[in-house]
């Protein structure tokens, strides 16, 4: 059953923790705030810090926020896998089923990954 409109999170602050733990997979959760990207995420992808496979879940997690990342699928495949790909997809579903889905995912996410 597919969520509706708006309420596949609760808030801002519950899409915000399912982003930073998405990122805490590749261990990028200090680029998220309870407000969003912090100020270093966006200036990171243009930069040359991040691999292949942390700049395809930084671009996740901005689309997940508000859908300026441009992740392609085939991007996320070729450049992601293990955890962070099961978390990547795993939150996809969550969103689909609403709120509450993801609530459960952010806290079977942390466990897995020791946020």
């Amino acid at each position: 059953m597919k969520a509706a409109a708006g309420s596949m999170f609760t808030d801002d602050l519950q899409r915000a923790r399912a982003c930073r733990v998405l990122l805490s997979t590749m261990r990028l959760d200090r680029l998220w705030t309870d407000d969003g990207p912090g100020p270093q995420a966006r200036a990171m992808l243009r930069s040359e810090v991040l691999t292949d496979g942390e700049r395809a879940m930084l671009r996740a997690a901005l689309d997940v926020w508000d859908g300026s990342g441009g992740l392609q699928l085939a991007e996320a495949i070729a450049k992601l896998d293990g955890v962070p790909m099961e978390a990547l997809c795993s939150l996809l579903v969550a969103m689909q089923l609403g709120s509450g889905a993801v609530e459960d995912w952010i806290a079977r996410t942390m466990e897995k990954v020791e946020v």
